[in-house]
């Protein structure tokens, strides 16, 4: 009777069970049948219980995502991750933006691409390849130079290097063969040497023995050896006035970002004495210099280096100094997201997620740049007003700005007067207005120095040449040693203060980008905030992304 009644308990609750799932099921069985974004939404918000909540929100980040991943630009995923910043496909998006900036520096394939790779994106996951080929690429541009120079084969050099690292054993916690190899000329006390980097995955500062230790069995064990094959090779030796080699430690075995913990410098001399066999090693040590580090080269640099301040700075006049404030925020192209915030008075605020892509033209063709800024939210505007789902702004270099709009899936338009078409966020301080504005169209005046957010600053005044732009001039407050703009003030065409600018920057990709502005109109209490999302430069742009036919596009005409 026991059992029977547990058996009965049982079936009881699976038909509870079965019950309720298919209630459930029932529940969510029409919304299945719409398959939308919508309909899953307001299954969730309608029956937030039901177990196929979880299915719901997992086909909506789908459906979120996958436009992004048909279309598989770097823009959209910029777009997706501004636009959608909780859905679990934004890390996939990010990846995917690194893979396809990777694989363009990978198919430039030149020294110059990787380095700017690797200060764009220093923690990438394809950070170790960019390193490893850029060290191979550097490493044969540095054997032309030594067969024109020295006639010396860098290449044969490291094939033989090899054969002596698999000679040398492991003693007594030591490794000291298991290196990556790399070579430059070096310029000590203006002498020339010839510098092998011995570069170590493992951490020197963590041996089991003494650091000096350690170098004596290098020394003992590898730079003899190397000393003689150095003598043998260099046809052209007395160019320089020695040979050097250096102990480093670097995760990726990478110069580029390696710690140097010791460091011997050999004479010519000493080392073709020790190979004709007329110094032993304790007479060629005795030659040489041993110097230690307690830090990698760089930072021991940094720590003695003398931080730019307003005094190195002050014999430029305003136009250098404007010049050079803009020359540091400089790129060949850019993508970027941001957010706006226009706040009134009265209370009420407006606010547009926007895209921008921007391109340097370099003057050609009297084209100095463009830019096409694509709105994410607020299409359409209000009935008063017209509102451009997209801009094309040309900038001249002798001729007014030319200004192009697109609707939703309209025609694109020109206008001499955008201001009417852009959203109520933007139009009190549209960027293209005041935001790098080159320095040739204004004239600039070097007022002195001031305190401003706790950096010494140079005050500059700015006046336009021409009528162009809407202010009558501003004053900007420029950090010394970054030499940005870190306050703006903007007075009207009658001399008053009409805006205030306080701006904090952000150094991304190598480059000054703002993070976030705050723009108050102290005539009419508005306060727009700017913040920047994400930020891509350098991702070759093609010129065909800034015309009036590629602005339809973007809207789907």
């Amino acid at each position: 009777m026991f059992l029977q009644g547990c058996c009965l308990q049982c079936l009881t609750h699976e038909g509870y069970a079965r019950k309720e799932r298919e209630e459930q099921e029932a529940q969510y069985a029409p919304y299945r049948q719409r398959n939308t974004v919508e309909a899953y939404r307001e299954f969730i918000q309608k029956y937030p219980k039901n177990m196929f909540v979880s299915r719901a929100r997992y086909l909506i980040e789908t459906f979120e995502f996958d436009p992004y991943e048909k279309a598989d630009t770097m823009e959209g995923y910029m777009e997706f991750a501004m636009m959608y910043p909780d859905n679990p496909n934004v890390k996939r998006a990010v990846a995917r933006i690194e893979q396809m900036e990777f694989k363009r520096y990978e198919s430039m394939d030149t020294i110059e691409g990787y380095r700017e790779f690797l200060v764009k994106y220093p923690n990438n996951p394809y950070t170790m390849l960019a390193k490893e080929r850029l060290q191979e690429l550097e490493f044969r541009a540095l054997d032309g130079v030594l067969q024109k120079k020295y006639g010396f084969d860098l290449l044969m050099y490291r094939l033989q290097i090899k054969r002596v690292q698999q000679e040398v054993q492991a003693d007594a916690g030591m490794q000291p063969g298991d290196f990556a190899l790399f070579a430059s000329l070096e310029t000590v006390k203006k002498k020339e040497y010839f510098h092998t980097h011995l570069i170590y995955a493992r951490d020197l500062s963590e041996l089991n023995v003494p650091l000096e230790e350690f170098a004596g069995t290098v020394f003992k064990t590898l730079i003899t050896k190397m000393l003689s094959i150095l003598d043998a090779r260099f046809i052209n030796a007395a160019g320089i006035y020695g040979f050097s080699f250096d102990m480093s430690s670097s995760e990726h075995r990478f110069h580029g970002d390696k710690k140097v913990f010791a460091e011997y410098q050999i004479p010519v001399e000493a080392a073709h004495l020790f190979a004709a066999g007329k110094l032993d090693q304790p007479q060629l040590l005795a030659a040489c210099t041993l110097v230690t580090y307690d830090q990698s080269p760089d930072a021991a640099a940094k720590s003695d280096a003398v931080p730019a301040d307003t005094t190195t700075a002050a014999a430029l006049d305003g136009n250098a100094l404007m010049q050079s404030s803009q020359e540091c925020r400089q790129c060949a192209d850019a993508i970027i997201t941001r957010s706006w915030r226009r706040s009134k008075k009265n209370g009420s605020f407006d606010t547009v997620e926007t895209v921008e892509k921007w391109k340097s033209f370099g003057a050609a063709d009297g084209v100095v740049e463009k830019s096409v800024l694509r709105y994410m939210i607020g299409y359409g505007g209000n009935l008063a007003k017209k509102q451009a789902a997209a801009i094309l702004t040309i900038s001249f270099t002798d001729q007014p700005r030319e200004f192009w709009y697109v609707m939703c899936r309209g025609d694109a338009g020109r206008t001499p007067h955008i201001d009417s078409y852009r959203p109520t966020a933007e139009e009190d301080f549209p960027l293209a207005d005041y935001k790098d504005i080159p320095p040739e169209r204004e004239k600039h005046a070097l007022q002195g120095t001031e305190e401003c957010a706790h950096k010494r600053c140079f005050v500059v005044e700015s006046t336009p040449v021409s009528e162009e732009l809407p202010y009558g001039r501003r004053i900007s407050w420029i950090d010394g040693q970054a030499l940005t703009p870190i306050k703006i003030d903007y007075f009207d065409k009658n001399g008053a203060l009409w805006k205030s600018a306080s701006i904090a920057w952000q150094n991304k990709c190598g480059r000054w980008f703002w993070e976030q502005a705050v723009v108050e109109n102290v005539q009419t209490g508005d306060v727009t905030t700017i913040t920047t999302k994400d930020v891509r430069v350098n991702v070759g742009l093609p010129d065909r992304d800034f015309t009036p036919h590629a602005l339809q596009r973007l809207t789907g005409k």
